[in-house]
């Protein structure tokens, strides 16, 4: 297969009549080949992804967030399908968006990892001072509510208030 398609391939269908058509399932979507796998198209007019979590902006009730398996944080400030962009890479888990202050964004990605941005997410720093957690609670989704009192060794929240 060509680097074009995505990981985790979950379902592979061969056309019956025409044995050069392969169409593709995976975590990122749907994907044609004509040629028995050597290219592959993707299925734009299909977005698919996975969500582990989603978030609703309190302040503006059109503005989503999501974890997804292996596209990362996405981020919609309408809604439309065409409007879904990036915010943090790998697996997305966990988002929260702190409901007294939108520009304050907390998500959070694979073995624990979590990340703050406190301009809209406009840029992300990590935001793992002060939270030391044993390997198995990191292996994996660093459930947020696990970090509700949280602070950094300067005694500020790390987490957005509730």
């Amino acid at each position: 297969m060509g680097w074009t398609v995505h990981v985790d391939h979950h379902a592979l269908e061969f056309a019956p009549s025409d044995p050069q058509r392969v169409v593709l399932g995976n975590d990122g979507g749907l994907y044609v080949s004509a040629d028995r796998g050597i290219h592959w198209a993707m299925r734009k007019e299909l977005p698919i992804t996975q969500f582990y979590t989603t978030e609703i902006d309190a302040s503006n009730p059109y503005r989503f967030y999501g974890g997804t398996q292996d596209n990362g944080t996405l981020r919609t400030y309408n809604g439309n399908l065409d409007d879904w962009g990036m915010i943090l890479g790998g697996d997305g888990f966990q988002v929260r968006v702190d409901p007294g202050d939108p520009n304050y964004i907390y998500p959070e990605s694979q073995w624990g990892n979590f990340a703050r941005s406190t301009n809209g997410g406009k840029w992300f720093f990590w935001a793992m001072a002060g939270i030391d957690l044993p390997d198995q609670e990191r292996r994996r989704d660093l459930p947020l509510q696990r970090l509700r009192q949280a602070r950094t060794p300067h005694g500020s929240k790390v987490i957005p208030r509730q």
